[in-house]
């Protein structure tokens, strides 16, 4: 099995220059990609985004905001899973958005156009993130708390000749807050969050699959499982329980691209996980700017299946998540 180093201090060895690829339990103080890259290729390749979602069944609310030097884009969505239906779902493009070269203390990402403004911050001495979203449709106000949640996983891989990617995942944070979604407002109180911050030096073309649950298992335990296929593949695969990080094997994806909404099985190719996930509906986004095109679909919905954490075997069933299949030139 894979284990988890100490994090590094230091993306780049300030020393010998020399990248600490690998996973690492904790947060990078600071993610610092200029020893790999030129300032024209990092004005065009170095993308950066902050995505948080939120789980209190049957809602889950997922909030990001991207920066791709060159513009920026920001959705949010909350889903209903007894009703399998969104409640709201937004996205905006914009010139700029402001990311911050951290995830843990003093990070913030913040976007804003005409139709929408996001921000997610955590200030310096503080335990918790804040969230808000507003936008005539769906507003979101939450705090997520990282006191009693597991370490992050960190995860350096390379994703390309000379190309970097950095990852930071957390899970399990508690969370206070409500969403409004139409004329309907939810209580977040006592849900459970998560985020994933990546920063990176990019190919130009990037593709990847990707799964993401959180909820309690069969025996009330909270769990959430982070897996991805593609990208920078294992070193970012893990579940996250109450007792820390467990490695899992890279996904295995099996899916119907051109019917995303039917089930999609995900599964680790070392067995210890296998998830079968229903989709209730999905955010997407397909754009074809010429230089640039994207297809990006995100399902949502809820799992079911067996996680092997080594000590137990955890079973879950309904628990809520998304998986993303995603194909970008840019």
């Amino acid at each position: 099995m894979r284990t988890l180093a100490p994090v590094p201090e230091h993306v780049v060895d300030p020393r010998t220059g020399a990248v600490c690829f690998g996973s690492f339990l904790g947060g990078f103080p600071r993610v610092d990609l200029s020893a790999t890259a030129g300032p024209l290729l990092r004005a065009f390749a170095r993308k950066r985004w902050l995505y948080v979602f939120i789980a209190k069944p049957p809602i889950a609310v997922a909030v990001c905001v991207v920066d791709l030097g060159y513009s920026a884009t920001a959705f949010a969505f909350a889903y209903d899973a007894d009703q399998r239906r969104m409640l709201a779902d937004v996205s905006s493009l914009g010139m700029r958005a402001r990311i911050s070269d951290t995830a843990q203390e003093g990070c913030f990402a913040m976007f804003r156009s005409r139709a929408l403004g996001v921000s997610i911050r955590r200030e310096i001495g503080s335990p918790s993130y804040s969230v808000r979203v507003e936008h005539q449709d769906l507003d979101v106000q939450a705090t997520l708390d990282t006191t009693n949640a597991p370490p992050s996983l960190s995860a350096v891989g390379e994703v390309g000749k000379g190309r970097v990617s950095t990852t930071e995942k957390r899970a399990l944070l508690s969370c206070m807050g409500e969403v409004r979604a139409g004329r309907e407002t939810r209580s977040l109180d006592g849900a459970l969050g998560a985020y994933d911050y990546t920063h990176g030096v990019l190919p130009r073309r990037t593709r990847w699959n990707w799964a993401f649950l959180s909820c309690m298992d069969d025996r009330g335990e909270p769990i959430a499982v982070n897996l991805v296929q593609g990208f920078t593949g294992e070193p970012e695969c893990a579940a996250f329980t109450k007792d820390g990080v467990v490695p899992l094997g890279e996904g295995r994806f099996r899916f119907d691209a051109q019917r995303p909404l039917s089930p999609w099985s995900v599964e680790t190719h070392d067995e210890k996980a296998s998830l079968q996930f229903s989709p209730g509906a999905a955010h997407q986004e397909k754009k074809n700017l010429g230089v640039v095109r994207s297809r990006f679909i995100q399902p949502v919905g809820t799992f079911s299946g067996t996680i092997d954490l080594g000590s137990r075997v955890a079973r879950v069933t309904h628990g809520l998540g998304v998986v993303e299949d995603q194909d970008v030139l840019w």
